[in-house]
């Protein structure tokens, strides 16, 4: 693809562990200090807020409150969690870091993480990376041809978090083609 002298482009940027896991800390007056490793993003913030101000949460809202952990009682936390930059195919302009507009030039990486595996996928046919995140935290090795059952299992969720967002065909098409079975 040509560009214009000086265009901006925005090549691929996977998101690692050490990128994307990032700490969080809630302070709830009155309540006993706590840490838990289990598993949140950035979704369960509004719910979170909302629980502690005795706010409704609003129906859009796809996370999930995070009060409990912070209180001490039962908490699950996420089974999994995908880290991704803003959708945008290639060819599509966006302004993602900063005010200045960029040409997406390759597919961007999602990363889907439970609390072993971390998976790096973009589209059918794009490079995957797998980490066994008990064995190899630091992601130095990656074991996506000794585990195609743990892709398989990953991209099925994230096939179900697309569907349930309602991502666009536009946007979960290209991710999804020939992956899995059509939602019923």
């Amino acid at each position: 693809v040509r560009r214009a002298p000086g265009e901006a482009t925005w090549m691929r940027s996977p998101l690692y562990e050490e990128i994307a896991r990032v700490p969080l800390l809630i302070h709830v007056p009155g309540a006993k200090p706590g840490r838990t490793g289990k598993l949140a993003c950035a979704l369960d913030i509004a719910p979170t807020i909302c629980d502690m101000a005795g706010l409704p949460r609003q129906p859009e809202m796809q996370g999930f409150s995070l009060l409990p952990g912070v209180l001490g009682q039962k908490f699950e936390g996420r089974d999994h969690v995908l880290t991704a930059l803003p959708l945008a195919n290639p060819g599509d302009t966006v302004e993602v870091v900063d005010d200045l507009m960029r040409t997406v030039v390759e597919w961007q990486p999602v990363t889907i993480t439970t609390e072993r595996w971390s998976l790096l996928y973009a589209t059918p046919g794009e490079p995957v990376e797998l980490y066994d995140l008990g064995a190899d935290p630091k992601q130095t090795t990656n074991v996506a041809s000794k585990h195609p059952d743990v892709i398989r299992s990953l991209l099925k969720l994230y096939a179900e978090d697309l569907r349930r967002a309602g991502v666009t065909p536009k946007y979960a098409d290209p991710r999804l083609a020939g992956l899995l079975e059509p939602a019923s």
